[in-house]
């Protein structure tokens, strides 16, 4: 509706004095205004002004606030709360006169009456904050007063006011009274302001020529709150990520220097901060430039992160874990969920704030599935409590949009459904609103962004972005396509002979183990239960140990087994507990497998051994407090390779092995998944995408070189597995941190997206 007191102001008859307190259009209309744009003038109606915005000062939506309280005030008395002559007279009484409380009606509800006192104290810090405040105040009143409380009556008391029975305000104010409840109660009103209406506008964004986007099992659009501000990890032609960013204003994106390696953006809630993942570590950065600050540490594969309007920064820093949560000026991160052993839960990932700050979003998958999210669960916490409520079953990355509504993924496409942000619960049936949106199903990243006002960023295309094809590298980084057929392949392994590759490849809802015979060029599938995963050849060719999810209630961990590698026996369990047992690489002779271990209802990650022989008792290698993993033994069987994060960031070292003291930094800025080549002369490993190469000089002591890049193009992330040294050293079999869908350079922004959305879901008349 509009504000006819300034359509009446702004007549020309009324702009012939100078003066809006003595013009006569200004005496006669409530409203203030002059010339309707000049700065530091009062405009508005001067007697549902708040106390701040008659004394010409900023105002905020703790000025609607008062307004609110105004009205609900003459509706309840039936008469003015501020009056006087004149304009002047109004504002002197909205700055220094208190409200005529006895004048509310004598049978009015001590709930409405602390309602009104909290909206109307002219401390604007002592008010209300929000009229989401309000609303819970009614609700609590509501629920008091349905079990001791009189309702208000519409019986007709006696005497009038203001030439009106009082009766009939007491009714009105009950009937708004209770359409508000209702209407609160329903859902239909939300906590976040809806926006207005406006046209959707699509434009199809392109990146520089030099960059494409980073797609795959992180999310890499972010949009800013307000949506001026869009932000994409991208990947240039030389192979490395760094952040774009473009304000809506500017035509061209800019590198956001200082953000190399980075992954998952997401803005501050006012937009002027970007935070990102970056060697191991949550960091936020100035849009406007600046370095790096750090917030809290993070693996290297990382499952998302949102920045909430309550100060603190949630994100999932693992693959398999909880959410958890650090101020937004840093610290230690404090889990904010537990996994729910009950319900085999594995994963808590890609969390999403809802505008008030008070519930996160966030996708939770179990055991039983863990390479399929799109019969994952999304659920919400309330951080204040650690309460959690399931919100809708089979979906991925669920997003709020303004106005009542959840925007999630499902294969591909978007859905969107009513949802009351106050229960947490949705209503009616999803929606599809949008088609063919670039999705991980294997991950649950589905590459879209939301603004609070209803914009939308987001990647079109399919949800076959993990299907790869296997190359070969030399140590110059030429490339040529492997002997394997293209697939959903997440992980890789050579057999020592080299003849052979075992693959760790996506399914439906699982992950399997395939053999490659890489002479024939065929491929055969080896695993047939849970999901297998972390697949290492026995020296000998004849076995492949792997770890797969423990299934049932109650388990959260992984189990370690091997099976024979032409799949001609069962699989045997090497060692299955409560805890997680990942599988490593087994030692030159056979007679051992080095592991990973995380300890039931524990985050530490240590190193541990199980002999292949005797009792096969297996023994912890390296406990420490740090987290410790991919651990890889030396030929010669004189040293271990591993990776550490006990520097704050992952790094590789060396140990002697089985023991003995000293330890050895091999990386120098990050690194992860080291390999040995089959002579013990040279370490490979992965850092930013590059395979590092360092040697090892014969001899009783270790001595090893500085580290040389040989060449770009790996994958990032703490996953395993990603590349095989062939046995000569001289080529390598990778798994392209790209994969085979066309170069994705472009996004598509949508403005005023919301709007069509809620327009599709509003009831039919």
């Amino acid at each position: 509706m509009l504000d006819f007191g300034l359509a009446k102001a702004l007549d020309p008859a009324g702009s012939a004095s100078g003066s809006p307190a003595t013009s006569p259009t200004l005496v006669n209309s409530p409203t203030l205004t002059l010339a309707g744009t000049q700065a530091g003038v009062i405009l508005g109606t001067a007697a549902y002004m708040a106390p701040e915005q008659a004394a010409g000062g900023t105002v905020d939506r703790r000025a609607d606030v008062w307004a609110f309280g105004v009205v609900l005030y003459e509706m309840l008395t039936g008469r003015r709360l501020f009056e006087g002559e004149t304009v002047s007279h109004v504002l002197a009484g909205v700055l220094k006169d208190q409200p005529e409380w006895s004048s509310l009606p004598a049978d009015l509800p001590a709930g409405v009456r602390t309602l009104l006192e909290r909206c109307l104290r002219k401390d604007r810090k002592q008010r209300l904050q929000s009229i989401g405040d309000a609303r819970v105040l009614l609700e609590e009143w509501r629920a008091d007063s349905e079990a001791s409380t009189p309702a208000l009556t519409a019986t007709p008391p006696a005497g009038t006011v203001a030439g009106a029975s009082r009766s009939r305000w007491l009714a009105a104010a009950g009937i708004a009274l209770v359409a508000l409840a209702a209407g609160l109660a329903a859902g239909r009103w939300s906590l976040a302001p809806r926006p207005p209406a406006r046209p959707q506008l699509r434009f199809p964004v392109a990146l520089p020529a030099s960059y494409s986007l980073a797609v795959g099992d992180e999310i890499s659009v972010a949009l800013s709150s307000d949506g001026k501000r869009q932000a994409v990890t991208a990947v240039d032609d030389q192979g490395a990520r760094q952040l774009l960013v473009r304000d809506a204003d500017q035509l061209e994106w800019r590198p956001l220097t200082g953000s190399a390696g980075a992954s998952d953006p997401f803005f501050s809630p006012d937009g002027d901060w970007l935070g990102f993942f970056a060697d191991g570590q949550l960091v936020k950065m100035a849009v406007a430039g600046g370095p790096a600050v750090r917030l809290a540490a993070a693996s290297p594969q990382v499952r998302g992160a949102t920045w909430s309007r309550d100060g603190y920064v949630y994100f999932a820093p693992d693959t398999a874990g909880p959410l958890l949560r650090v101020s937004e000026n840093g610290g230690e991160g404090q889990p904010v969920t537990t996994l729910d052993g009950a319900r085999s839960e594995r994963t808590h990932r890609w969390p999403a704030a809802l505008p008030d700050g008070g519930a996160v979003l966030f996708t939770c998958d179990t055991n039983e599935s863990t390479e399929f999210y799109d019969d994952a669960r999304n659920e919400a916490v309330r951080p204040a409590t650690g309460e959690r409520k399931v919100v809708l079953e089979g979906a991925s990355a669920a997003r709020y949009l303004a106005g009542g509504y959840l925007v999630f993924a499902r294969g591909g496409v978007l859905f969107a459904q009513p949802f009351d942000e106050r229960t947490l619960a949705v209503r009616g049936a999803p929606v599809p609103v949008a088609q063919e949106i670039v999705t991980d199903v294997a991950s649950g990243a589905v590459q879209f962004a939301l603004s609070d006002a209803g914009d939308a960023l987001w990647v079109p295309g399919s949800t076959i972005a993990a299907v790869v094809q296997p190359a070969w590298l030399d140590r110059t980084g030429s490339s040529t396509p492997a002997e394997i057929q293209p697939g959903p392949h997440t992980q890789v392994a050579l057999s020592r002979d080299g003849r052979r590759a075992v693959l760790a490849t996506a399914g439906a809802r699982t992950a399997d183990l395939w053999v490659a015979d890489l002479a024939r060029g065929t491929l055969s599938r080896l695993t047939f239960e849970g999901s297998a995963v972390d697949p290492t050849w026995s020296p000998d060719g004849r076995r492949i140990a792997y770890d797969v999810a423990s299934q049932g209630p109650g388990t959260t961990g992984a189990d370690l087994r091997w099976k024979a590698a032409d799949g001609s026996s069962d699989a045997e369990d090497l060692l299955a507990d409560e805890a997680g047992n990942f599988a490593g690489e087994f030692s030159p002779d056979g007679s051992a497998l080095a592991c990973e271990r995380i300890e039931a209802k524990s985050t530490q990650t240590d190193i541990w051994i199980v002999p292949l022989t005797g009792e096969r008792k297996p023994w912890p290698f390296l406990a420490t407090p740090a987290v410790e993993y991919q651990p890889e033994i030396a030929p010669g069987e004189r040293w271990l390779a591993y990776v550490s994060e006990e520097s704050g960031n992952a790094e590789v070292y060396v140990r002697p092995y089985p023991s003995g003291g000293g330890k050895w930094q091999i990386s120098v800025a990050g690194g992860m998944e080291p390999h040995w080549s089959h002579d013990g002369r040279e370490l490979f490993y992965r850092s930013r995408g590059d395979l590092m190469a360092v040697e090892i000089a014969p001899g009783a002591a270790f001595d090893a070189s500085r580290p040389r890049r040989l060449f770009s193009g790996l994958r990032q992330g703490g996953v395993p597995h990603t590349y095989s040294v062939a046995p000569d050293g001289k080529r390598f079999l990778v798994l392209p941190a790209q994969s085979s869908l066309s170069r994705i350079d472009r996004v598509a922004l949508l403005l005023g997206w919301g709007d069509s959305v809620r327009r599709q879901l509003a009831p039919r008349p």
